[in-house]
């Protein structure tokens, strides 16, 4: 019944306002580089990097593929202020500050925050999505997100997770949190960082 009414609102929005407005929210950035992979340091390519890269690919998806209308909180790999807090980036979701790349309040009905994992274990792996208060739009993103790139070397599904991550609890509508891979390691069994960074782009 959830997913139902969750594909009716979106259709109603789609027909009364003309579009659904989708805040894509790529994590870190600039000072604030995320997770990174201790074979490479200080080196890089960073979290804040694979994250920016996702919500670019998605956002021409969304716009050109499926006629969405998309905001983001960062489109380059520098923030606004010398941090773009978490509050900030809920409240340019929700259309309550101004966003510095439009140049305007853009309200977004759904949120799409995009991170990639890391753990100090190796034999960590994979790809998992977070929620809140409603699984629905998690469930979609990680179903077609992981029906994506399950033929992908080492590609692990670790399912839907309930957080109280502050972007999930504070915006009001239907928000995931995506953690689309495991970048603390490039060996086997974790080739997940490898397959961003190099030998398999598509992924």
């Amino acid at each position: 019944m959830r997913r139902l009414f969750f594909l009716l609102s979106l259709f109603y929005h789609f027909l009364v306002a003309g579009r659904v407005q989708i805040c894509l929210n790529p994590g870190h950035g600039g000072k604030d580089p995320g997770t990174e992979n201790p074979r490479y340091g200080a080196s890089g390519p960073y979290e804040k990097d694979f994250n920016l890269y996702i919500a670019q690919v998605c956002e021409e998806d969304l716009v050109w593929t499926l006629g969405f209308s998309v905001s983001m909180t960062r489109i380059n790999d520098l923030t606004p202020s010398t941090k773009l807090s978490l509050k900030k980036r809920v409240k340019m979701a929700k259309g309550e500050i101004e966003n510095p790349y439009t140049g305007q309040c853009d309200t977004a009905d759904i949120l799409i925050n995009i991170h990639n994992n890391g753990h100090e274990s190796r034999a960590a792996h994979g790809t998992e999505t977070y929620w809140y208060a409603d699984s629905t739009l998690a469930h979609y993103v990680h179903t077609h997100m992981f029906n994506y790139i399950s033929g992908f070397p080492h590609a692990s599904n670790r399912g839907l997770k309930r957080r109280g991550l502050y972007e999930l609890t504070q915006f009001p509508g239907p928000a995931c949190y995506a953690e689309c891979a495991f970048v603390t390691h490039d060996t086997f069994p974790n080739g997940q960082w490898y397959q961003l960074k190099a030998k398999y782009p598509g992924f």
